[in-house]
C-alpha cells in the first residue's frame, strides 16, 4: 500500500486558488504591494465586467443630462 505523500504549500495553494476560482467565478490573489496577507486583489472576470459596463454608460450619461440641464438653467437665470 503505498503512502501518499503531503503536498507543498505552494500545491496546496494554488489548489485552494483553483477552488475558489471555480466556486466564485473570480481571481483573488494577493497584491504585490501590500505586507499584510490580508489584503487581496479581486479581479473581476469579462463577463462579470461587461455586465458593468451598460450601467456605467447609464450613469455617465445621467450625468452628462444633469450638467445640460444645469447650463441650460444657469443662462436662464442669466437672461433674467
Amino acid at each position: 500500500m503505498p503512502i501518499e505523500k503531503r503536498k507543498s504549500h505552494s500545491t496546496r495553494y494554488r489548489a485552494s486558488l483553483a477552488q475558489n476560482i471555480a466556486k466564485n467565478g473570480f481571481v483573488v490573489m494577493p497584491c504585490s504591494y501590500v505586507t499584510k496577507p490580508a489584503f487581496v486583489e479581486v479581479v473581476l472576470t469579462m463577463a462579470l465586467a461587461y455586465r458593468f459596463l451598460p450601467e456605467q454608460r447609464r450613469i455617465k450619461d445621467a450625468k452628462r443630462r444633469a450638467e445640460l440641464e444645469l447650463d441650460k438653467s444657469q443662462r436662464r437665470l442669466e437672461e433674467a
